[in-house]
């Protein structure tokens, strides 16, 4: 799903969710991370995204 953002908007992916992100122009993108603790209880766990994903839609806000 694409996901039109622009200055002031935010989002957030949940941990498990597998994503990518790109920009068509230049941008901003930080990153938090609960890696740390996962480790030390032992509950890490990485997947890696071997294909781009294929946009199949477009994401509609309710609010303009």
């Amino acid at each position: 799903m694409r996901f039109h953002w622009s200055e002031g908007d935010f989002f957030v992916i949940p941990n498990w969710a597998v994503h990518e992100h790109i920009a068509l122009e230049e941008s901003y993108l930080f990153s938090a991370s609960d890696l740390p603790i996962m480790e030390r209880f032992d509950l890490e766990r990485v997947e890696t995204l071997e294909n781009p994903q294929e946009v199949k839609d477009e994401f509609q806000p309710l609010l303009p």
